[in-house]
């Protein structure tokens, strides 16, 4: 164990494992911190959740590797010159309105400055090595200064103010992009990003599915929350698992997948919210010939990892569509979970033998049902491992 240990107002504070922790402390100054400058051999410095308005006094920590300064006061990137080390570094939740100070961490791998008054991307053309940045929650309205970062594999714009998708073009290790809760009216710009395999797109005001031909390897494309009206311009993507989406997009454009035998989407997965509320997530390989929009009103959900569908019915008008869709349903798949919980206006179920039409369900959960004992249709279910009975109304 070591003894190495800094003080702050009187306390102590022993570094475990090089790494130093001052987290929630009231630090106003980082030269508070007695001792700091002996620990020429400390790899993590955590500083998140305290009031400091500057990054000074960290000069003999040149072996440093993890800086973290979360939620404090910091209005300017400074102090940071002989940190050459430096491998990670978080400033997210802070007050700094731009980028400088970073040009001797050619080292950088992970840069985080989320929650911030960030206004552009210039000043980050040092940082040559850098795999991960995250400028989520600024004011940035035009991407500039990014040409050198062509290591970058993850690259995160969240609730910006981006109008368009420029300046990414020599990023082509991107593996993930996300730009969430911006003003993008039109997918361009990405055509050299062959490597991306993620791309979130939600909360912008895209109207048309374009740009994204070259885009092979992508896996997960997500465009909730847009002013898409067609589902087109997506049959390059063979690799494509989830394309989410929801209103204005319809029910029956969905369908239209299942016409296309050829499509890149034969084995894929569509996530579609109903009304904004509630996810539903399609097979497309089990449900393109089964389609049926009398399935809308349940919660069912196709779990990829287990090939098998999760079926929660919540409320009477979903007990009633699954009386008279339950062949259609139980011909689906393959059925590992169902959930049978009404917190309001619950039905008395009288003939359980539809259980029997689910022989692979592992879990079942039963609640705020009128019951008098467990029907014995249970009891025939071989593969159940895991029953949930809970506030049951005793008749």
């Amino acid at each position: 164990m070591t003894n190495e240990y800094v003080k702050i107002y009187g306390e102590r504070f022993y570094v475990r494992n090089e790494k130093l922790n001052l987290s929630n402390q009231s630090i106003k100054r980082i030269e508070e911190i007695i001792g700091l400058e002996n620990l020429a051999n400390l790899k993590t410095l955590e500083l998140n959740n305290n009031q400091i308005t500057k990054i000074s006094g960290l000069d003999a920590l040149s072996n440093l590797q993890i800086l973290e300064l979360d939620n404090n006061k910091i209005t300017e990137i400074t102090g940071l010159e002989n940190l050459v080390n430096l491998q990670d570094l978080v400033l997210h939740e802070n007050q700094i309105t731009k980028i400088s100070g970073l040009d001797t961490l050619s080292n950088l791998h992970a840069l985080g400055l989320r929650n911030n008054s960030l206004t552009t991307t210039k000043g980050l053309s040092a940082l040559t090595n850098l795999l991960r940045m995250d400028l989520g929650n600024n004011q940035i309205s035009k991407i500039t200064g990014l040409e050198n970062l062509t290591n970058l594999e993850q690259l995160g714009f969240y609730f910006n103010q981006i109008t368009e998708i420029t300046g990414l073009k020599t990023l082509t290790k991107l593996i993930m992009l996300g730009f969430i809760g911006n003003r993008i009216t039109k997918i361009k710009g990405l055509e050299t990003l062959t490597q991306l395999e993620y791309l979130f797109l939600e909360d912008n005001q895209i109207t048309e599915i374009t740009g994204l031909e070259t885009l092979t390897k992508l896996t997960d494309l997500s465009l909730s929350n847009n002013q898409i009206t067609e589902i087109k311009g997506l049959g390059t993507l063979s690799n494509l698992k989830i394309l989410a989406l929801n209103n204005p997009i319809s029910l029956d454009l969905l369908s239209k997948i299942r016409a296309r035998p050829e499509s890149s989407f034969a084995q894929q997965c569509v996530q579609y919210c109903v009304n904004g509320k509630h996810c539903v997530q399609y097979g497309v390989n089990e449900i393109k010939h089964r389609y049926d929009p009398m399935l809308r009103g349940l919660d069912l959900k196709f779990f990829h990892s287990s090939k098998a569908y999760w079926l929660s019915i919540l409320t009477y008008d979903r007990w009633n569509i699954f009386q008279k869709n339950l062949t259609h349903i139980a011909n689906l798949g393959k059925f590992s979970s169902l959930t049978l919980s009404f917190a309001e206006n619950p039905p008395e179920i009288t003939d359980w033998s539809f259980l029997l039409k689910f022989p692979d369900l592992e879990r079942l959960v039963i609640a705020h049902l009128p019951l008098h004992k467990l029907p014995s249709e249970i009891f025939q279910l071989s593969h159940l491992k895991d029953i949930t009975i809970e506030d049951l109304l005793i008749k």
